[in-house]
């Protein structure tokens, strides 16, 4: 899992697109080997990596949510099919 340090909240923090820019200017430049994170960036990244986290986080969740969902329909039916069997009997 991706994460940063928290910081203090600032005055103006940057739009997720003036954080992409400001991150591609650095991407960019061969000379500079470190992405040195200023306060204004460092909030929009953190809600930017929080959204990106929990995305896989909720897709599996509902795959749970639905393999649970089929095993119960699945055994309801067993049950039933054996009920109607025993009834026969």
């Amino acid at each position: 899992m991706l994460s940063l340090p928290t910081s203090k909240r600032v005055a103006n923090p940057l739009t997720p697109t003036e954080a992409w820019r400001e991150i591609g200017k650095y991407h960019r430049s061969e000379t500079i080997r470190k992405i040195y994170l200023n306060e204004r960036l460092i909030p929009t990244l953190t809600s930017s990596l929080k959204f990106v986290n929990d995305g896989p986080r909720e897709k599996v969740k509902q795959l749970e949510r639905v393999k649970l969902e089929a095993e119960m329909r699945q055994g309801y039916l067993e049950n039933k099919f054996d009920q109607a069997k025993l009834n026969q009997d």
